[in-house]
């Protein structure tokens, strides 16, 4: 309506004289309205073509990228898994080694994350449904497709174990391999003006698309593939659908390891959830939340004046959760525990370049700490340290007395009854020179017999590691009459000794 109200326009204000030929300006006019429709028609036609192509360019790139993210992954399960599948393709058959599995099993060994799964599958932008194919071949077959085996052919004296001589890796003897594909299905068809271009965008040389029935081909048609041999199982592709190839007899797993494998096509990046991780890893990280790698903060300079002015931080961190040991080598003694310095985990060196020291900052109003604390190094205190339990500590030197060492002023002190154990054990003197001391002095006695008391003594025998106390007494009797005064052993419940030990 717009486009013909415009023209009404330019007829009547076309800029022709009346000069009676009516006939000839109608004429005329109508004949440039005419043209300018044709040309407005093929404009928009024009723009239409290249709408449309464009919008098929992306839909192929779309539908390459997912067929290469799909066939990468199930490479790497039947590569991890070759051996395990080549058993279970004999235990779980009748007959011919042939079956299928879906991409919920594969989901389930870790190699596809579920949320690429969509009712236990994997279905592109097409609708189209992936199935992989397994059948068991012998490696000397020169047949092309070559025969599927049976459980026969392997296991002739049905004892459930494959012939030794189809296992040894040897060609000539007839060597037991998995040929596999992965096959789309169902949802839309794909016509070969998207399907041929999707397999070039996938930048996989395994990659291929069916165009012909029973027939894949791979990128510019550099291979071709009889898929016949699987037309009996469930999900088998019909024209227009996509094949990949997996395994071949004689060629081993396709991208396996990563040789198959275009980065352009799924980017990894450090902060890439499960990077690298495969099997039961996989299947753990793409339950939860966690990253499977290191993450590092880099400091730049903001403002440009050569020095560096910001620096990563983690804000609003409600709990930090260290990994438990880990014995990395196998002798059963953990040889990895968390750390905090500057080489692992969280760097602690000031941000000051003119300062040597390194430090780590905790400006919380209270830390609690509810595990074991070792200082290896020098603790110290800007205000006051309470201690609720006990303090032990090999050395304490008291700063407001010149550093003096209080541990050689704290004497072991202890009241020694002289009827009972007498033993003393030695301090642990930890200065070069010092020597275990003890001083014995008589705290109570009894003297008997109605003797006076002359004098009284505390002693001290030495041993390895202990000394053993006695107390003597000297009496007003020379019972010997050696003309001096007895001395006797003071050893009743009555007889105690006060007892100081210190180092020197």
């Amino acid at each position: 309506m717009v486009i013909f109200k415009r023209l009404n326009n330019w007829i009547t204000n076309s800029g022709y004289q009346d000069t009676g030929l009516k006939h000839q300006e109608k004429g005329l006019t109508l004949f440039e309205a005419s043209l300018s429709l044709a040309l407005f028609g093929m404009f928009i036609s024009l723009v239409n073509i290249m709408v449309s192509s464009n919008d098929q360019r992306q839909k192929a790139i779309s539908l390459g990228k997912e067929t290469a993210f799909i066939t990468r992954s199930v490479q790497k399960y039947v590569g991890f898994e070759y051996d395990r599948l080549r058993d279970e393709l004999v235990a779980s058959s009748s007959n011919q080694l042939l079956m299928s599995i879906g991409m919920d099993t594969i989901n389930e060994a870790g190699y596809l994350p579920h949320a690429v799964l969509e009712g236990g599958t994997f279905r592109n932008s097409f609708g189209n449904r992936f199935t992989l194919f397994l059948r068991g071949v012998n490696g000397n077959d020169v047949t092309s497709p070559q025969a599927t085996l049976s459980i026969a052919d392997v296991d002739p004296d049905n004892d459930g174990r494959v012939e030794e001589h189809l296992l040894d890796g040897v060609i000539a003897n007839g060597e037991y391999e998995l040929e596999a594909i992965l096959v789309s299905s169902e949802g839309k068809e794909v016509e070969p003006h998207m399907g041929s271009p999707a397999v070039v965008a996938s930048k996989l040389f395994s990659a291929g698309y069916v165009q012909d029935k029973n027939t894949a081909r791979g990128p510019y048609g550099v291979w071709e593939m009889d898929i016949s041999s699987y037309r009996d199982l469930t999900h088998y592709p019909g024209e227009k659908q996509f094949v990949s190839l997996i395994a071949l007899s004689g060629n081993g797993v396709f991208g396996y390891p990563d040789t198959d494998d275009d980065k352009e096509v799924e980017t990894n990046t450090y902060l890439d959830r499960c990077i690298n991780t495969l099997g039961s890893v996989r299947a753990v990280c793409e339950s939860n939340n966690e990253l499977f790698t290191e993450v590092v903060f880099n400091s730049f300079d903001r403002d440009g004046d050569g020095f560096n002015d910001s620096f990563g931080s983690i804000r609003n961190l409600y709990q930090l959760e260290m990994g438990s040991p880990v014995d990395s080598d196998g002798d059963n003694i953990p040889d990895i525990f968390s750390v905090i310095n500057n080489l692992h985990g969280i760097g602690c060196r000031s941000n000051n370049p003119n300062t040597t020291t390194d430090e780590l900052t905790l400006d919380c109003p209270e830390v609690k700490l509810t595990g074991d604390a070792k200082i290896e190094r020098d603790l110290i205190v800007g205000n006051q340290l309470t201690v609720e339990g006990d303090t032990r500590s090999q050395r304490f030197l008291a700063g407001a007395l010149n550093d003096q060492d209080l541990t050689k002023g704290i004497y072991h002190a202890e009241l020694i009854r002289m009827d009972g154990d007498t033993t003393i054990a030695k301090p642990d003197c930890l200065d070069t020179g010092s020597e275990p001391q003890i001083f014995v002095t008589p705290a109570a006695f009894a003297i008997g017999s109605g003797h006076s008391l002359v004098g009284i003594r505390g002693l001290a025998s030495e041993e390895i590691n202990s000394w053993e106390v006695g107390l003597k007494a000297i009496i007003s009797h020379d019972g010997d009459e050696d003309g001096k005064s007895d001395v006797i052993d003071l050893v009743s419940a009555s007889d105690y000794v006060q007892v100081l030990t210190k180092c020197s």
